[in-house]
């Protein structure tokens, strides 16, 4: 399986653009694959440069419903009018920063919730033999806290969002397993359990953004608190690749805690796993 980083909030080096945001390229037996598609048209541009061609993409799935990872999804359907966009129904509700008070949209493009190519879910789906989506996992450890800072509408005012719109991906190639997340606001810990669950094995690899960053002040998580993850993922036994919104600080502490059994995509990263 090859996993490519079209983009990311960093860059391997200037031939690719970077952006706060999130596009991976996945190639299996089967399936060509978007895992999210970034805030606008930067990952197309980076995927030529990549010689990835966009318009034999046949899947696409979008992990929740920030533009920072579904923002691009205008631009795709201008160049690929095949893929499938898989993504949770509420993942077109409002969805707001809370900047000082002030509550910025970073919701997606709700015009798009009906697109041909848009498939709408309620829940876990099963696409195929290959692909498994599953939201809402039960367990609560390990919270991040910049989740504190962002907000769906209620019937009156706002509410802290509870992510229900936030799905994972698992890719079960023969015995092999990968769980791909997007920015893990239900806590990895909680996710890598429920992903167990559901398959009802262990996994091999888990790729994604674990979201140690506060997304108003772009602070990490505590020290203590990104060693104390780091510790639990250890003891998993699984290899780790992680980007995003976890942050090279934040990076750099699960390093020190996890040493070879955690890597890191940035735009450009090319893998075979």
């Amino acid at each position: 399986m090859r996993v490519v980083g079209l983009l990311e909030n960093t860059t391997l080096d200037e031939s690719f653009e970077s952006k706060h945001g999130l596009c991976l390229y996945i190639e299996t037996p089967n399936h060509h694959i978007l895992f999210d598609v970034g805030p606008d048209a930067t990952f197309i541009e980076n995927a030529k440069a990549l010689n990835i061609k966009i318009e034999a993409v046949d899947t696409v799935i979008i992990s929740h419903g920030h533009n920072d990872h579904g923002g691009g999804l205008e631009a795709l359907f201008e160049v690929n009018k095949q893929a499938k966009v898989y993504i949770q129904e509420s993942a077109f509700e409002p969805y707001f920063l809370n900047i000082l008070g002030f509550k910025k949209n970073i919701g997606l493009d709700v015009r798009l919730k009906y697109h041909p190519q848009v498939k709408l879910l309620k829940g876990n789906t099963r696409i195929d033999e290959e692909l498994f989506l599953f939201t809402d996992p039960k367990l609560s450890r390990y919270l991040p806290e910049g989740n504190k800072k962002l907000l769906s509408k209620a019937k009156k005012g706002y509410t802290q969002d509870t992510f229900t719109h936030e799905q994972n991906l698992i890719l079960s190639l023969g015995e092999q397993h990968i769980l791909v997340a997007g920015c893990a606001h239900r806590g990895i810990i909680n996710i890598i359990g429920e992903a167990e669950k559901q398959i009802q094995d262990a996994l091999d690899d888990v790729i994604g953004g674990f979201h140690f960053i506060n997304p108003t002040s772009f602070k990490g998580m505590p020290t203590e608190q990104i060693e104390a993850v780091g510790k639990v993922l250890k003891e998993t036994g699984y290899q780790y690749y992680t980007c995003h919104c976890t942050g090279e600080t934040g990076y750099e502490i699960l390093r020190q805690v996890m040493r070879e059994q955690i890597g890191y995509i940035h735009t450009g990263t090319d893998l075979i796993l």
